[in-house]
């Protein structure tokens, strides 16, 4: 983008745009059991979730108890990224969001945005991601980034890993197209 100024006729500032840097491992990947016939990038890293931690906190309580407990109950959240399962592995960032219960039933599912800060040393930035969130595995949406991750889109598969202590532990492998 070019901005001339009328009066001089010289240009005030030029917008140069910054090339995608995308360094991280090639992973192969199959969409549903099929083979898509492409390499896919992206990340992975554990999530440790604290229960009845300060990092878990109710927002909003439920706002109607009488064919569901929690419809409308929202959550924030702030838990440690690591690059093992194990809770003192190396730190790579933090996710941050809120969940929303969304249904009168007993199936527990919720509405999730959350970001993800990641800083390997290598990589630096953010990535938006949002999901229903159900009580299996759980594919999400990849609808932006920050820094190193700018621009990127794609898809997550989140799975439960265990439980050990007041420690829930999930898996997140993150696919860029």
């Amino acid at each position: 983008m070019l901005i001339i100024a009328a009066a001089e006729a010289r240009p005030l500032y030029r917008k140069t745009r910054r090339p995608r840097v995308r360094p991280w491992n090639l992973l192969p990947w199959n969409i549903l059991g099929q083979n898509v016939g492409a390499d896919v990038t992206g990340l992975e890293y554990y999530v440790q979730v604290g229960i009845g931690q300060p990092d878990l906190q109710e927002l909003i309580p439920a706002i109607n108890t009488t064919y569901s407990n929690n419809f409308g109950s929202t959550q924030l959240f702030a838990f440690n990224v690591t690059e093992g399962a194990d809770p003192s592995s190396t730190l790579l960032g933090y996710v941050r969001g809120y969940t929303v219960e969304s249904s009168y039933t007993s199936t527990g599912v919720a509405v999730e945005v959350e970001i993800l800060s990641y800083n390997d040393g290598t990589l630096n930035g953010t990535v938006s991601i949002q999901a229903l969130i159900t009580n299996g595995p759980n594919e999400v949406s990849i609808v932006g980034g920050t820094g190193d991750f700018r621009g990127v889109s794609g898809y997550g598969l989140v799975n439960f890993v265990n439980t050990s202590g007041n420690i829930v532990l999930f898996h997140h492998e993150l696919h860029f197209l």
